[in-house]
């Protein structure tokens, strides 16, 4: 019995070594993430609040859905060497704090909390791209 322990541990202990080298490295630019998964997913929750938010169950699923990949992408930018100036994290926390109150106000069906919501992350969104954002001519 004591030699199967021994041997769960050790199993448990190389599988944790394992996990812990695991070293994060960026593939993906912050154009790419904002133009393939943000941009879509902030497209879809601003047309559905400007038709007066999520209704039915699919609306709300789909919301949490959207608002939680926002926060968690956000989480992503922050990582590696993708961001290299401080007015970058203020604004990277406002959508991360936004998403996730947006998401339980989206498990909770609360309208009002999931607008609040929306406009912290917008509010996050607007202060980063106000500086790095590039104007359209």
């Amino acid at each position: 019995m004591k030699k199967r322990s021994f041997q769960f541990v050790l199993i448990l202990a190389c599988a944790g070594l394992v996990h812990a080298a695991h070293i994060y490295e960026e593939t993906a630019s912050v154009h790419d993430i904002m133009e393939v998964v943000q941009g879509p997913s902030m497209k879809k929750l601003s047309a559905m609040m400007k038709a007066g938010g999520p209704q039915t169950d699919d609306d709300w699923k789909h919301a949490r859905e959207h608002i939680s990949i926002l926060g968690e992408t956000t989480q992503l930018l922050l990582m590696g060497n993708r961001v290299k100036e401080d007015p970058w994290t203020p604004g990277a926390q406002k959508v991360i704090d936004g998403s996730k109150q947006g998401t339980a106000a989206a498990k909770a069906k609360d309208g009002n909390a999931f607008r609040a919501a929306m406009g912290s992350v917008g509010a996050g969104c607007r202060s980063c791209h106000k500086v790095y954002k590039k104007k359209k001519k």
